[in-house]
């Protein structure tokens, strides 16, 4: 939980300095649900608060699958309504994936003014996300891995403890650390 509320928080820079920003986050059954206004620096926020996310619950041995998508939604903490396509499209993406991480769906990279800035990004990486057969083949992907020190070894004891059926998520989550992660640097990013 305190992982939670610490992805919440993001440091953002911009032309104009630093700021703090906070992301609109809930959690309810099995699902941590983040929000932001349609603004560069709130997604610059959502998707880092995302990876960093993702990487801790790595970290923790929380096989955490997830997904990004982007449109309308009705989202009301006070009365717990969270309705719209984005979160339809987000459980979709997220059921069809089969490792541990995240995709960011084709609606967040096809956002009219933000799609190309997005796919630029540290936290984003263009990548053949493992899909269940007779699934959408889903292009990039949340770049969890340079907010991780254990994620190689973490991945390796939950395969090691996992169902036999369910190793491949384990497989296809290293495999993608192997190829993505090694040597990662901001500065050597290439697109």
């Amino acid at each position: 939980m305190d992982r939670k509320l610490d992805a919440g928080i993001i440091p953002v820079f911009s032309a104009s300095g630093g700021v703090e920003r906070r992301l609109a986050t809930t959690i309810f059954s099995d699902t941590i649900l983040f929000w932001c206004n349609d603004e560069w620096e709130a997604v610059q926020t959502l998707i880092g608060g995302a990876a960093y996310l993702v990487a801790a619950a790595i970290d923790m041995r929380w096989p955490l699958r997830g997904a990004l998508a982007y449109g309308e939604c009705v989202l009301d903490r006070a009365s717990r309504t969270f309705i719209g396509q984005p979160i339809i499209d987000a459980y979709e993406v997220e059921q069809s994936q089969e490792w541990v991480g995240a995709a960011v769906s084709s609606s967040v990279i096809a956002h009219p003014l933000l799609g190309t800035p997005i796919s630029r990004l540290e936290d984003v990486v263009e990548y053949s996300v493992p899909v269940k057969p007779k699934c959408q083949q889903l292009n990039y992907a949340l770049h969890w891995c340079p907010y991780s020190s254990l994620a190689r070894e973490q991945l390796e004891t939950m395969k090691a403890a996992a169902p036999e059926d369910k190793k491949r998520y384990y497989e296809n989550a290293l495999k993608y650390v192997l190829d993505r992660c090694k040597g990662w640097h901001p500065a050597t990013k290439s697109k």
